[in-house]
């Protein structure tokens, strides 16, 4: 399979992928490689891209991309009770679809359950630890989870920090939270 890639970003990902693979044998699935020799190199930066976004919410390990933050709405405009906080991160949803059909993120967008406002939730991103308190009950996260082969494959693609993205989810994070870090 490694054969077949020409690029040299490509065939940096193919030997740090053979690399992991032979210093922990059986890391790496057979869909993973085969999904791998399916993408092109653009593929590859869109996915590097939606990594640098992602973030692990609660003791769950899987990688998320919020979306949108629901919470109870101070006053009630034409009866609409939930307002909702969009999550921008620079990235087009046309892109979002082209990672859905290569497998890397699941079709489906989920939502949390309501947050408990007494208990703190942990939201780890970009290797910081985040305490987060809600003001209100009933607050809740939408969001794409990556899939398992996505998963796999985060762990072999190198990424940069977005520090520009971590500042904007703090800011709205910090009208729905209260924030700590450890």
């Amino acid at each position: 399979m490694a054969k077949q890639v020409h690029s040299p970003s490509m065939q940096k990902l193919w030997a740090r992928t053979l690399k992991k693979e032979l210093t922990r044998p059986g890391t790496t699935s057979l869909k993973t490689l085969t999904n791998l020799i399916t993408m092109t190199q653009r593929e590859t930066l869109l996915f590097q891209r939606i990594i640098s976004v992602c973030c692990q919410i609660g003791k769950n390990n899987d990688k998320k991309i919020i979306t949108s933050i629901k919470a109870p709405a101070k006053f009630i405009h034409f009866g609409a009770k939930i307002r909702h906080y969009p999550i921008e991160y620079n990235l087009p949803y046309s892109s979002i679809i082209i990672l859905m059909d290569l497998g890397l993120i699941l079709k489906t967008e989920f939502e949390s359950s309501a947050m408990n406002h007494t208990a703190s939730l942990q939201l780890y991103l970009q290797d910081i630890r985040y305490n987060l308190s809600c003001y209100n009950k009933n607050t809740s996260f939408t969001y794409y989870r990556i899939s398992p082969i996505g998963q796999e494959l985060a762990s072999l693609i190198e990424y940069k920090q977005n520090p520009e993205y971590q500042t904007y989810l703090l800011e709205v994070l910090a009208q729905l939270f209260s924030i700590t870090t450890e």
